[in-house]
């Protein structure tokens, strides 16, 4: 019998596993990014302007599928089994519902893009091909889905891509407090995302992110002095 195809999505504490659906993913953007740019008196030239972020869209098939089978080239599948749970995780998910924004996580599995660190970008799209079964409680017993990946990297990374800066970039160890700074200030400020408030405070011993700091005071940071490379893969 066939292995059905399965990606997992290996987040820090969690993954889901989703069967891939009757097509393969289709990478929708990535590699260099070259702008056009005219000069007084010569004619335009190109200027490599960064890497764009890796996107895919990704086919999921959640099927009830018990036993699976393979006829006429397509896959049947018999079963009731209610693929909810599953759905709604990938909405949670997608929304951030556990940490906000969105978590980033490993992709493992047959596709090329295996091992790299991604984000949903936005809510999955609802395929008609093959036609969802939706029992009249609200169960859902085959549903295809598009997922849209888009590659992770930190939040400083993007805004050093088109500052001519050297192709590398490395984390601060410590950042020392000012005056009404508080952790999820300092989060945006440094990171680019309140997500990153609660793991400064676990570092530190501070448990309100909200709250107003002392001037003054030596805070420890995540990945301090980790350096990552611009436009490369980042380990999770």
């Amino acid at each position: 019998m066939p292995v059905e195809p399965k990606i997992v999505l290996e987040g820090k504490n969690w993954e889901v596993t989703l069967p891939l659906g009757l097509s393969a993913p289709v990478p929708t953007a990535g590699g260099g990014v070259i702008e056009e740019q005219t000069r007084a008196g010569r004619e335009a030239v190109s200027v490599y302007a960064g890497t764009a972020l890796e996107r895919w869209d990704v086919p999921i098939l959640l099927d009830s599928a018990a036993p699976n089978h393979f006829r006429n080239g397509t896959i049947n599948r018999g079963g009731r089994a209610d693929q909810r749970p599953r759905y709604r995780r990938l909405m949670a998910i997608a929304r951030g519902d556990d940490l906000q924004p969105p978590p980033h996580f490993k992709v493992r599995g047959p596709v090329l893009f295996a091992g790299q660190i991604f984000q949903l970008d936005g809510l999955p799209d609802w395929l008609t091909d093959p036609e969802p079964i939706i029992e009249e409680d609200g169960s859902i017993v085959r549903l295809a889905l598009t997922l849209h990946l888009v590659e992770w990297a930190p939040p400083q990374v993007p805004r050093w891509k088109r500052a001519g800066q050297p192709a590398s970039f490395t984390f601060p160890k410590t950042y020392t407090t000012k005056k009404d700074d508080t952790l999820t200030k300092i989060a945006m400020h440094l990171y680019e995302s309140p997500a990153w408030a609660p793991k400064i405070g676990a570092l530190n011993g501070i448990k309100d992110v909200t709250k107003k700091l002392d001037a003054g005071k030596t805070l420890k940071l995540p990945e301090g002095g980790k350096t990552v490379s611009v436009g490369n893969k980042v380990a999770l």
